[in-house]
Protein backbone atom coordinates (compact mmCIF):
# COMPACT_ATOMS: atom_id res chain seq x y z
CA UNK A 1 0.00 0.00 0.00
CA UNK A 2 0.97 3.63 -0.50
CA UNK A 3 -0.72 5.21 2.51
CA UNK A 4 -1.44 8.87 1.93
CA UNK A 5 -0.07 8.71 -1.61
CA UNK A 6 1.27 12.18 -2.40
CA UNK A 7 3.36 12.03 -5.58
CA UNK A 8 4.01 9.81 -8.57
CA UNK A 9 6.49 9.80 -11.44
CA UNK A 10 7.26 7.54 -14.41
CA UNK A 11 10.76 6.58 -15.57
CA UNK A 12 12.81 3.56 -16.62
CA UNK A 13 14.27 2.54 -13.27
CA UNK A 14 15.62 -0.93 -14.06
CA UNK A 15 17.18 -0.20 -17.44
CA UNK A 16 15.05 -2.59 -19.46
CA UNK A 17 13.67 0.04 -21.83
CA UNK A 18 10.14 0.34 -20.50
CA UNK A 19 8.64 2.91 -18.14
CA UNK A 20 8.25 2.00 -14.49
CA UNK A 21 6.32 3.85 -11.78
CA UNK A 22 7.70 5.66 -8.74
CA UNK A 23 5.64 6.81 -5.74
CA UNK A 24 5.86 8.85 -2.55
CA UNK A 25 3.38 8.30 0.27
CA UNK A 26 3.07 10.73 3.15
CA UNK A 27 1.48 8.71 5.92
CA UNK A 28 3.85 5.74 5.77
CA UNK A 29 6.94 7.84 4.85
CA UNK A 30 7.59 5.58 1.90
CA UNK A 31 9.34 5.93 -1.44
CA UNK A 32 8.70 2.89 -3.63
CA UNK A 33 8.66 1.73 -7.22
CA UNK A 34 6.79 -0.77 -9.39
CA UNK A 35 8.41 -2.61 -12.30
CA UNK A 36 6.67 -2.60 -15.68
CA UNK A 37 6.83 -5.81 -17.71
CA UNK A 38 6.62 -3.76 -20.90
CA UNK A 39 2.90 -4.29 -21.42
CA UNK A 40 1.62 -2.07 -18.64
CA UNK A 41 1.51 -4.85 -16.07
CA UNK A 42 3.21 -3.78 -12.85
CA UNK A 43 4.91 -5.93 -10.25
CA UNK A 44 4.80 -5.77 -6.48
CA UNK A 45 5.84 -2.66 -4.59
CA UNK A 46 9.62 -2.42 -4.19
CA UNK A 47 10.55 -0.20 -1.28
CA UNK A 48 13.37 2.30 -1.65
CA UNK A 49 12.94 3.78 1.84
CA UNK A 50 10.44 4.01 4.69
CA UNK A 51 12.39 6.87 6.29
CA UNK A 52 11.21 9.80 4.14
CA UNK A 53 9.07 11.18 6.96
CA UNK A 54 6.03 12.88 5.50
CA UNK A 55 7.10 12.10 1.93
CA UNK A 56 5.57 14.76 -0.30
CA UNK A 57 7.28 14.63 -3.70
CA UNK A 58 9.34 12.28 -5.83
CA UNK A 59 11.28 12.63 -9.08
CA UNK A 60 13.76 10.57 -11.12
CA UNK A 61 16.90 11.68 -12.96
CA UNK A 62 20.54 10.69 -13.42
CA UNK A 63 22.08 12.56 -10.49
CA UNK A 64 25.52 10.92 -10.35
CA UNK A 65 26.25 10.85 -14.07
CA UNK A 66 26.54 7.09 -14.41
CA UNK A 67 23.83 6.73 -17.05
CA UNK A 68 21.01 5.25 -14.98
CA UNK A 69 18.02 6.89 -13.32
CA UNK A 70 18.33 7.77 -9.65
CA UNK A 71 15.50 8.85 -7.34
CA UNK A 72 14.98 12.19 -5.62
CA UNK A 73 12.51 12.93 -2.81
CA UNK A 74 11.19 15.74 -0.62
CA UNK A 75 9.67 15.07 2.80
CA UNK A 76 7.91 17.66 4.95
CA UNK A 77 8.06 15.73 8.21
CA UNK A 78 11.86 15.86 8.46
CA UNK A 79 12.49 18.87 6.14
CA UNK A 80 14.74 16.81 3.85
CA UNK A 81 15.67 16.76 0.22
CA UNK A 82 17.52 13.50 -0.46
CA UNK A 83 18.46 11.19 -3.30
CA UNK A 84 18.97 7.45 -3.72
CA UNK A 85 21.56 6.01 -6.11
CA UNK A 86 20.43 3.38 -8.61
CA UNK A 87 22.85 0.59 -9.51
CA UNK A 88 21.25 0.42 -12.96
CA UNK A 89 18.96 -2.51 -12.26
CA UNK A 90 16.51 -0.85 -9.89
CA UNK A 91 18.42 -1.56 -6.70
CA UNK A 92 18.73 1.61 -4.65
CA UNK A 93 21.16 2.65 -1.94
CA UNK A 94 20.52 4.65 1.21
CA UNK A 95 19.71 8.31 1.55
CA UNK A 96 22.18 10.88 0.22
CA UNK A 97 21.18 14.07 1.98
CA UNK A 98 21.09 17.28 -0.04
CA UNK A 99 19.57 19.38 2.75
CA UNK A 100 17.80 18.98 6.09
CA UNK A 101 16.58 22.58 6.21
CA UNK A 102 13.85 22.59 3.56
CA UNK A 103 11.20 23.34 6.17
CA UNK A 104 7.92 21.72 5.21
CA UNK A 105 9.37 20.53 1.88
CA UNK A 106 6.60 20.18 -0.71
CA UNK A 107 8.10 19.68 -4.15
CA UNK A 108 11.32 18.63 -5.82
CA UNK A 109 12.55 18.65 -9.42
CA UNK A 110 15.84 18.07 -11.25
CA UNK A 111 17.37 19.75 -14.30
CA UNK A 112 20.64 21.28 -15.47
CA UNK A 113 20.24 24.83 -14.17
CA UNK A 114 23.79 26.16 -14.51
CA UNK A 115 24.61 24.75 -17.94
CA UNK A 116 27.52 22.57 -16.85
CA UNK A 117 26.05 19.30 -18.13
CA UNK A 118 25.06 17.65 -14.86
CA UNK A 119 21.68 17.53 -13.14
CA UNK A 120 20.94 20.03 -10.39
CA UNK A 121 18.05 19.95 -7.91
CA UNK A 122 15.16 22.35 -7.28
CA UNK A 123 12.93 22.54 -4.21
CA UNK A 124 9.78 24.31 -3.06
CA UNK A 125 9.16 24.74 0.65
CA UNK A 126 7.86 27.32 3.13
CA UNK A 127 7.84 30.50 1.00
CA UNK A 128 11.00 29.61 -0.88
CA UNK A 129 12.09 28.34 -4.26
CA UNK A 130 15.70 27.16 -4.07
CA UNK A 131 18.23 25.13 -6.00
CA UNK A 132 21.30 23.03 -5.23
CA UNK A 133 24.17 22.78 -7.70
CA UNK A 134 25.42 19.32 -8.58
CA UNK A 135 29.18 19.49 -8.17
CA UNK A 136 29.68 16.17 -9.96
CA UNK A 137 28.76 12.52 -9.24
CA UNK A 138 25.85 13.54 -7.00
CA UNK A 139 27.63 15.84 -4.57
CA UNK A 140 25.46 18.91 -4.04
CA UNK A 141 26.37 22.41 -2.93
CA UNK A 142 24.66 24.76 -0.52
CA UNK A 143 21.13 26.00 -1.00
CA UNK A 144 20.83 28.89 -3.46
CA UNK A 145 17.67 30.93 -3.09
CA UNK A 146 15.71 31.84 -6.21
CA UNK A 147 12.80 33.50 -4.39
CA UNK A 148 11.44 34.03 -0.89
CA UNK A 149 8.17 35.43 -2.26
CA UNK A 150 6.55 32.13 -3.28
CA UNK A 151 4.20 32.27 -0.31
CA UNK A 152 3.03 28.80 0.60
CA UNK A 153 5.17 27.25 -2.15
CA UNK A 154 3.63 23.97 -3.31
CA UNK A 155 5.24 23.10 -6.63
CA UNK A 156 8.38 23.79 -8.64
CA UNK A 157 9.27 22.93 -12.23
CA UNK A 158 11.99 23.77 -14.76
CA UNK A 159 11.54 24.45 -18.45
CA UNK A 160 12.92 26.75 -21.15
CA UNK A 161 10.09 29.27 -21.20
CA UNK A 162 11.79 32.06 -23.14
CA UNK A 163 13.46 29.89 -25.76
CA UNK A 164 17.02 30.96 -25.02
CA UNK A 165 18.34 27.44 -24.44
CA UNK A 166 18.55 27.38 -20.65
CA UNK A 167 16.15 26.14 -18.00
CA UNK A 168 13.91 28.70 -16.34
CA UNK A 169 11.91 27.94 -13.19
CA UNK A 170 8.15 27.85 -12.52
CA UNK A 171 6.43 27.91 -9.14
CA UNK A 172 2.94 27.53 -7.70
CA UNK A 173 2.20 29.36 -4.43
CA UNK A 174 -0.85 28.31 -2.44
CA UNK A 175 -1.17 31.30 -0.12
CA UNK A 176 -1.27 34.07 -2.75
CA UNK A 177 -2.87 32.00 -5.55
CA UNK A 178 0.20 32.65 -7.66
CA UNK A 179 1.76 31.03 -10.71
CA UNK A 180 5.12 32.65 -11.46
CA UNK A 181 8.37 32.13 -13.32
CA UNK A 182 12.01 33.10 -12.87
CA UNK A 183 14.34 33.72 -15.80
CA UNK A 184 17.68 31.91 -15.84
CA UNK A 185 20.72 33.70 -17.30
CA UNK A 186 22.17 30.32 -18.31
CA UNK A 187 24.55 29.81 -15.39
CA UNK A 188 22.04 29.51 -12.56
CA UNK A 189 21.46 33.17 -11.74
CA UNK A 190 17.74 33.83 -11.62
CA UNK A 191 15.83 37.06 -12.13
CA UNK A 192 12.97 38.48 -10.13
CA UNK A 193 9.64 36.72 -9.83
CA UNK A 194 7.51 37.29 -12.94
CA UNK A 195 3.83 36.69 -12.30
CA UNK A 196 1.78 34.62 -14.74
CA UNK A 197 -1.42 34.58 -12.66
CA UNK A 198 -2.73 35.49 -9.21
CA UNK A 199 -6.10 33.89 -9.89
CA UNK A 200 -5.17 30.23 -9.34
CA UNK A 201 -6.98 30.02 -6.01
CA UNK A 202 -4.97 27.71 -3.78
CA UNK A 203 -2.33 27.08 -6.46
CA UNK A 204 -1.08 23.53 -5.98
CA UNK A 205 0.79 22.27 -9.04
CA UNK A 206 2.49 23.68 -12.12
CA UNK A 207 4.25 22.31 -15.20
CA UNK A 208 4.98 23.26 -18.80
CA UNK A 209 4.26 21.70 -22.19
CA UNK A 210 3.54 22.78 -25.75
CA UNK A 211 -0.26 22.79 -25.54
CA UNK A 212 -1.08 24.71 -28.72
CA UNK A 213 1.47 23.16 -31.08
CA UNK A 214 3.43 26.34 -31.79
CA UNK A 215 6.74 24.89 -30.54
CA UNK A 216 7.02 26.98 -27.39
CA UNK A 217 6.23 25.84 -23.88
CA UNK A 218 2.97 26.92 -22.31
CA UNK A 219 2.16 26.70 -18.60
CA UNK A 220 -0.38 24.41 -16.95
CA UNK A 221 -1.66 24.72 -13.37
CA UNK A 222 -3.91 22.97 -10.89
CA UNK A 223 -5.49 24.92 -8.04
CA UNK A 224 -7.05 23.46 -4.91
CA UNK A 225 -9.57 26.06 -3.74
CA UNK A 226 -11.31 26.72 -7.07
CA UNK A 227 -11.10 23.14 -8.40
CA UNK A 228 -9.51 24.34 -11.65
CA UNK A 229 -7.11 23.04 -14.22
CA UNK A 230 -5.93 25.97 -16.35
CA UNK A 231 -3.31 26.81 -18.95
CA UNK A 232 -1.56 29.98 -19.98
CA UNK A 233 -0.34 30.57 -23.52
CA UNK A 234 3.35 31.41 -23.85
CA UNK A 235 3.63 34.84 -25.46
CA UNK A 236 7.32 35.26 -24.64
CA UNK A 237 8.49 33.76 -27.92
CA UNK A 238 7.09 35.28 -31.08
CA UNK A 239 9.33 33.16 -33.32
CA UNK A 240 12.00 30.64 -32.45
CA UNK A 241 13.16 30.21 -36.01
CA UNK A 242 12.06 31.65 -39.34
CA UNK A 243 12.38 29.79 -42.63
CA UNK A 244 13.99 32.67 -44.56
CA UNK A 245 16.75 33.83 -42.23
CA UNK A 246 19.92 35.12 -43.93
CA UNK A 247 22.99 32.89 -44.23
CA UNK A 248 24.82 34.96 -41.61
CA UNK A 249 22.47 33.40 -39.05
CA UNK A 250 22.26 30.03 -37.32
CA UNK A 251 19.85 27.84 -39.30
CA UNK A 252 18.35 24.41 -38.68
CA UNK A 253 17.54 23.36 -42.23
CA UNK A 254 16.53 19.68 -42.08
CA UNK A 255 15.84 16.81 -39.69
CA UNK A 256 15.82 13.45 -41.50
CA UNK A 257 14.29 10.97 -41.29
CA UNK A 258 11.40 12.51 -39.41
CA UNK A 259 9.58 10.55 -38.02
CA UNK A 260 12.32 8.13 -37.03
CA UNK A 261 12.56 4.88 -35.11
CA UNK A 262 16.32 4.90 -34.61
CA UNK A 263 18.51 7.88 -35.52
CA UNK A 264 17.84 11.31 -36.97
CA UNK A 265 20.33 13.58 -38.73
CA UNK A 266 20.16 17.32 -38.10
CA UNK A 267 21.45 19.50 -40.92
CA UNK A 268 22.29 23.00 -39.80
CA UNK A 269 24.16 26.08 -41.03
CA UNK A 270 26.54 28.18 -38.94
CA UNK A 271 27.93 31.56 -40.04
CA UNK A 272 31.18 31.06 -38.14
CA UNK A 273 33.19 28.35 -36.41
CA UNK A 274 31.87 28.55 -32.87
CA UNK A 275 30.47 25.95 -30.49
CA UNK A 276 26.76 25.19 -30.69
CA UNK A 277 24.80 23.54 -27.88
CA UNK A 278 22.18 20.98 -28.84
CA UNK A 279 19.32 20.30 -26.43
CA UNK A 280 16.62 17.66 -26.78
CA UNK A 281 13.38 18.16 -24.83
CA UNK A 282 10.17 16.21 -24.48
CA UNK A 283 6.86 18.07 -24.69
CA UNK A 284 6.78 18.65 -20.94
CA UNK A 285 9.95 20.72 -21.31
CA UNK A 286 12.11 18.09 -19.61
CA UNK A 287 15.69 18.23 -20.85
CA UNK A 288 16.70 14.77 -22.08
CA UNK A 289 20.01 15.31 -23.83
CA UNK A 290 22.72 17.96 -24.15
CA UNK A 291 25.54 17.88 -26.68
CA UNK A 292 28.24 20.43 -27.46
CA UNK A 293 28.88 20.64 -31.20
CA UNK A 294 32.01 22.08 -32.84
CA UNK A 295 30.85 22.93 -36.37
CA UNK A 296 32.79 24.42 -39.26
CA UNK A 297 31.56 27.46 -41.17
CA UNK A 298 28.65 26.52 -43.42
CA UNK A 299 26.60 23.33 -43.48
CA UNK A 300 27.06 20.70 -40.76
CA UNK A 301 25.38 17.46 -39.71
CA UNK A 302 24.72 15.89 -36.32
CA UNK A 303 23.19 12.51 -35.49
CA UNK A 304 20.75 12.06 -32.58
CA UNK A 305 20.01 8.56 -31.28
CA UNK A 306 16.25 8.46 -30.69
CA UNK A 307 15.85 4.72 -30.16
CA UNK A 308 16.59 5.17 -26.45
CA UNK A 309 13.47 7.34 -26.03
CA UNK A 310 9.80 6.33 -26.06
CA UNK A 311 7.49 7.14 -28.95
CA UNK A 312 6.35 10.74 -29.01
CA UNK A 313 7.11 14.29 -30.11
CA UNK A 314 10.36 15.99 -29.13
CA UNK A 315 11.83 19.47 -29.54
CA UNK A 316 15.44 19.98 -30.65
CA UNK A 317 17.13 23.33 -30.07
CA UNK A 318 20.49 24.67 -31.25
CA UNK A 319 22.05 27.59 -29.36
CA UNK A 320 25.24 29.41 -30.39
CA UNK A 321 25.12 31.89 -27.52
CA UNK A 322 23.33 34.62 -29.43
CA UNK A 323 20.69 32.74 -31.42
CA UNK A 324 18.41 29.79 -30.71
CA UNK A 325 16.68 27.74 -33.41
CA UNK A 326 14.42 24.75 -32.93
CA UNK A 327 12.68 21.92 -34.72
CA UNK A 328 10.16 19.22 -34.00
CA UNK A 329 11.28 15.57 -34.09
CA UNK A 330 8.90 12.61 -33.97
CA UNK A 331 9.96 9.25 -32.53
CA UNK A 332 7.64 6.54 -33.90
Amino acid sequence: AAEGASSVYAADLDGDGDIDVLSASNWDSKIAWYANDGNGNFGAQQIITIAAFGASSVYAADLDGDGDTDVLSASNGDNKIVWYANNGSGNFGGQHIITTSAYGARSVYASDLDGDGDTDVLSAYDDKIAWYANEGVGNFGEQQIISTAAYGARSVYASDLDGDGDMDVLSASFSYDKIAWYENDGIGNFGVQQIISTAANGAWSVCAADLDGDEDLDVLSASWDDDKIAWYENLLITAIATPHKPLNSLLLTHITPNPTQHTATLTYHTPQAQSVTLHLYDLTGRLLHTQILQPTVGTNNCVIYMNIYPQGIYIVTLNNGTEVVSGKLVRE
